[in-house]
């Protein structure tokens, strides 16, 4: 193909004319002493040796000994000329354009009212501006509800999200090395009672508080008080003065069965209010010790973090069926386990946080009227020497409950340093089993105390026996 279309643009080549031949390889010849002939109607011809081109004449030879050619230039045909193409009458072309924007106008208001219509028909529209052109006004209130399955953890979501708070707090922390400085902490919390604006959350999330703020979904700040907090069963209720509050609906958390659905709405992190996960109760009244208290508590494999303590646990009707308030964070070996936290039952929250509403503290649960310190493994020596009850240092032999003071009013045969090892006749090493032991009793029975005691030399301890009375356990305020 490239061959073709050189040969024909070599044939079409206009060289410029000339009465002298060309040739091409050789001397030019000399020119002809015989007269010139009359011009005839061939078209002027011009000389080159023969080559390859097929249009090429080679009968003539040259007085080199090639070949002399004539070659004959094609004469190509004039090109017709193309029809006018007659153009589109002003007139016609405006009325067109005006018809085409009138048209579009009346099918845009139908197709809008169409589409309204559709969306009404299935949705509920909160906001359904239409302006002047037809057109929906879009504005950031606008939104469209969607109805959600019942039985799905979205449904549920739903229902109980508004419900949650997210929970910041700083506490005046005093430290030997840095002094006075202000610790900030967050956890979650669930709106239990719209119209006073109670919320319940974990008792460990507000406790020793200055200040605590609480963040509605919507964004809305609120300052909170503390009403009440009971650390033996993690519970705390704190109030706001709140407008359009939304109160969860209470479950029963005696009705719950293993590998259910459970629901955690919270805040982990401190940073991410409303986050929801779900998993399932992985078992029922779950007996675990946390930071030397004793708990009965609902197990979960749902993603709890730093956080989401005082959050809620929901069924999937979207029902409060617990208070999270605890992560395994591992075995004591640096293992890390996912998939198991807890929650404590509502039945007992509640009934915790209703005591607490009613009076600023739980009645009727009983108490020896005594502080005690308790020396663990984890017990930190720097902190007790700190404190104002660092002579407490020379009494230690042990592990175990150590007596400090009585609560005001109270007395009884309790001395400095005693470590509490009986009640009944029943063994004691921690505050967990105390607590535990004397839920037993009510206000007002004796028991009897077995405590060791250190001599005055201080350097033998005795076994000392004396009877006391339990009295009700009321908070003393400041």
């Amino acid at each position: 193909m490239m061959d073709n279309q050189f040969n024909n643009n070599f044939s079409n080549r206009p060289d410029k004319e000339s009465d002298t031949p060309i040739v091409i390889g050789g001397e030019a010849e000399t020119e002809s002493t015989e007269a010139p002939k009359a011009p005839s109607a061939q078209p002027s011809t011009y000389s080159y040796t023969a080559g390859n081109n097929p249009n090429i004449n080679r009968d003539t030879p040259t007085s080199q000994g090639g070949v002399r050619t004539t070659y004959v230039p094609r004469v190509e045909p004039a090109p017709e000329k193309k029809k006018e193409k007659k153009g589109v009458p002003v007139a016609v072309f405006v009325i067109c354009l005006v018809a085409g924007i009138v048209m579009s106008a009346v099918f845009g208001i139908v197709g809008v009212a169409l589409g309204y219509s559709a969306v009404t028909d299935g949705d509920t529209v909160i906001t359904d501006n239409v302006n002047g052109n037809g057109a929906i006004d879009a504005k950031p209130s606008d939104k469209v509800q969607v109805e959600l399955p019942e039985g799905t953890v979205a449904a549920a979501a739903e229902l109980a999200g508004d419900s949650v708070v997210e929970i910041t707090t700083e506490t005046l922390t005093t430290n030997f090395f840095y002094g006075q400085f202000v610790q900030s902490g967050a956890g979650s919390g669930v709106i239990i009672d719209a119209d006073d604006g109670y919320i319940i959350t974990c008792a460990h999330v507000v406790d020793g508080a200055s200040t605590v703020t609480v963040t509605l979904k919507n964004g809305t700040k609120y300052e909170a008080e503390l009403i009440g907090s009971d650390a033996r069963t993690d519970i705390a209720v704190i109030q706001i003065n709140g407008k359009d509050l939304v109160e969860a609906k209470l479950g029963n958390s005696d009705n719950l069965v293993v590998g259910q659905t459970a629901i955690a709405i919270g805040n982990p992190l401190g940073t991410l209010g409303g986050t929801v996960s779900s998993g399932i109760i992985s078992a029922l009244n779950r007996e675990i010790t946390i930071d030397g208290q004793g708990y009965s508590l609902l197990q979960i494999d749902t993603s709890i973090n730093p956080g989401n303590s005082g959050g809620g646990l929901f069924d999937i009707e979207g029902n409060l069926i617990g208070v999270v308030n605890a992560k395994s964070g591992g075995d004591g070996s640096g293992t890390t386990i996912e998939g198991l936290g807890f929650a404590i039952p509502i039945n007992q929250a509640i009934e915790v946080a209703k005591s607490l509403t009613d009076n600023g503290y739980v009645a009727g649960r009983v108490s020896l009227g005594i502080y005690v310190y308790e020396v663990n493994e984890g017990t930190n020596s720097a902190e007790l020497y700190q404190s104002q009850y660092k002579d407490l240092l020379d009494y230690i032999t042990d592990y175990g409950v150590y007596f400090l003071e009585y609560q005001k009013g109270q007395k009884g045969g309790f001395e400095f340093g005693d470590r509490i090892i009986a009640i009944d006749g029943v063994s004691v090493s921690d505050r967990s089993d105390i607590a535990t032991l004397l839920e037993e009793y009510e206000v007002g029975d004796e028991v009897t105390v077995t405590v060791s005691r250190l001599n005055s030399d201080m350097n033998r301890s005795r076994i000392v026996t004396f009877d006391t009375t339990l009295v009700e356990m009321v908070p003393e305020t400041e």
